[in-house]
């Protein structure tokens, strides 16, 4: 995603206004690290309901095509297997200027609210995601409230048995106000939590924003009987670099992430 890279080094210049924004750009190394989480195959149909750069869907569509020599499945997948929301239209148009370089025409791009009615029924009538990827805007408050409703959105866009995966402030699984609670609930009445990874605490450095992944199946209740499991992953082998932000200097990662 180099137009990812340009504009976080282009936002670096603006005194910190991402964060004020709620502009946080997901590592190049978790977007893959997401295709391989959700098992993607050739057949996947891909949703990013807020895309940002369309780091995700670069991932997913280089993960999909890598796996077959077939070029009308490449086209096919390139052409109508990924999906993105963007409501801001200036990210929304480097979305698009990123997809567009890589051949798959913006076809599938939509520069709007992924709560507007009219696109949440063409996502699920037309387009029928099994996969949706996500990383929301980031509340500048300490609720955690908002970015559980992007979670719950997402996974309503899905087809059931689709897998949902986002990675939201920390604050969010674990805050005990009641308000938090009972978004937790709502979202558990009707999905399932598979899992919960706890990030590196510099993962989005310089912004402090300490984060986790949710892994969940949609459309079906989490049943009381169901064994969810959490992994501590706060160390993914980067280290700061005063000039280049987190590099894998020793080449950690690639173990790391098989683990």
């Amino acid at each position: 995603d180099y137009i990812g890279e340009f504009y976080k080094e282009f936002l670096s210049y603006t005194d910190g206004n991402k964060k004020g924004l709620g502009i946080v750009l997901t590592p190049n190394h978790i977007t893959d690290f997401f295709c391989k989480i959700a098992n993607l195959s050739i057949a996947d149909r891909v949703l990013d309901p807020c895309c940002g750069t369309g780091g995700f869907l670069i991932s997913a569509m280089n993960y999909m095509v890598e796996k077959t020599d077939d070029p009308e499945i490449q086209k096919q997948i390139k052409r109508n297997q990924l999906i993105g929301i963007e409501s801001e239209s200036k990210m929304f148009t480097l979305a698009a200027a990123n997809m567009i370089i890589r051949g798959d025409g913006k076809s599938n791009l939509y520069n709007c609210s992924c709560f507007d009615s009219d696109i949440k029924e063409k996502i699920t009538n037309k387009h029928k995601p099994t996969v949706a990827f996500m990383n929301p805007p980031y509340s500048q408050t300490d609720d955690g409230g908002s970015e559980l409703d992007f979670v719950y959105n997402m996974l309503e866009l899905l087809e059931p048995g689709g897998t949902g995966i986002a990675i939201i402030p920390i604050n969010c699984v674990c805050s005990l106000q009641l308000n938090e609670i009972k978004k937790r609930k709502k979202i558990l009445e009707k999905h399932t939590l598979i899992g919960v990874m706890s990030m590196p605490t510099t993962l989005f450095y310089p912004v402090g924003t300490v984060t986790c992944v949710v892994i969940l199946k949609a459309h079906k209740p989490h049943e009381s009987n169901v064994k969810s499991w959490f992994a501590y992953c706060r160390d993914d082998g980067f280290v700061v670099s005063r000039n280049s932000g987190r590099i894998d200097r020793n080449k950690q990662w690639g173990n790391i992430e098989e683990f």
